[in-house]
């Protein structure tokens, strides 16, 4: 093991800490949106955070208007494998598969994003749905 990664393995703990705290305030702050619903957290333990989705009705409008003020997120984060070609001949439905290709908005949750980063995307979400629905 280098010692680059040494020392990423001894402030792992830490960076996990940071990004739950993000993620948590994401989530309290956007549970007042009803057009939003956040993944369901894990059963079988705690996550890292190193993904953070939310379920929207039109990720890539919203993703265009985070990147317009100044936020990436990622629209395409989930394919469903059966509407690609390559996969048809074992193409089977799968409605939670297709909801979460539809819907499925990956958000920045970075470990150096500070808490007004964080106040500022979840006002520029605020603002997008305040507009739009």
């Amino acid at each position: 093991m280098s010692e680059m990664h040494r020392l990423q393995l001894t402030r792992l703990k830490e960076n996990i800490d940071r990004r739950r705290k993000i993620v948590s305030k994401i989530k309290e702050k956007l549970q007042a949106i009803d057009e939003i619903t956040v993944l369901a957290e894990d059963k079988h333990g705690r996550s890292n955070y190193s993904y953070f989705g939310i379920y929207v009705p039109d990720p890539f409008a919203l993703s265009d208007y985070l990147s317009q003020n100044g936020f990436d997120s990622c629209p395409q984060e989930y394919y469903d494998c059966a509407s690609l070609d390559q996969f048809s001949e074992f193409a089977s439905t799968c409605d939670r598969a297709r909801y979460a290709s539809q819907h499925l908005l990956r958000l920045p949750n970075y470990l150096r994003m500070r808490d007004s980063d964080v106040n500022n995307m979840i006002s520029v979400i605020d603002t997008f749905f305040a507009k739009n629905y």
